[in-house]
């Protein structure tokens, strides 16, 4: 499944919001129904589902910090 190009154009411009809807909009309802079918239990499937975006929008908002040398945990790039 590609990503519209308002999505990637919108994290470009680190409008993470706005793009975190968009692929919401685009990707949710499927992403639900592989949880359900994975999972048989709908509640479960909307926790996962809800779980999955979560991880996305950190991704997501990280990518700005990696030019910082600050890894997705909020330590430094940096062991030695």
């Amino acid at each position: 499944m590609l990503v519209p190009d308002d999505f990637t154009a919108l994290v470009q411009k680190r409008k993470y919001s706005p793009a975190l809807n968009i692929l919401v909009e685009t990707c949710g309802r499927k992403v639900f129904g592989m949880a359900i079918a994975m999972l048989g239990n709908e509640a479960r499937a909307e926790e996962t589902t809800q779980d999955v975006f979560l991880k996305v929008w950190r991704r997501i908002r990280w990518k700005k910090s990696a030019n910082c040398g600050v890894s997705p945990t909020g330590r430094s790039g940096n062991t030695t």
